[in-house]
């Protein structure tokens, strides 16, 4: 599904609809290993992600803010000091690491966060 691998027979189908490059925009890919650095803590981590992602409507604080907001969320205050760690040294738990927040339909998600008070910052679809 990740379009990584080239496939020679058969056919790769979404809800019975064809794959196609519009179909691969609308689907997440997560790979297995982490692409966070492992010389940084889990802080630094976060706020370079919410500086490099969030909309530039936001202000630098608002995003500092957002990215302490999800540490404090994702119950990360006590590690927040600590490297993410690697294969070559440790750091943080492979829990910490990955923190999962909804498993569900996706055109359920919105309605499930929002009745815990969780809204996104910016408009999106998750389905």
């Amino acid at each position: 599904m990740s379009g990584r691998v080239k496939f020679h027979s058969g056919t790769v189908t979404y809800n019975n609809q064809p794959y196609s490059k519009s179909l691969k925009w609308s689907i997440g890919f997560v790979l297995q290993d982490d692409v966070a650095f492992p010389h940084l803590i889990v802080k630094e981590t976060l706020t370079y992600s919410t500086l490099l992602r969030l909309p530039n409507t936001l202000t630098m604080q608002q995003k500092k803010e957002r990215a302490t907001s999800v540490i404090s969320e994702l119950g990360l205050k006590r590690c927040q000091n600590t490297v993410i760690g690697g294969t070559l040294f440790r750091g943080i738990s492979g829990g910490e690491r990955k923190s999962s927040l909804y498993f569900g339909k996706a055109s359920n998600a919105m309605l499930y966060f929002s009745s815990m008070g969780c809204t996104p910052l910016i408009d999106m679809n998750p389905t």
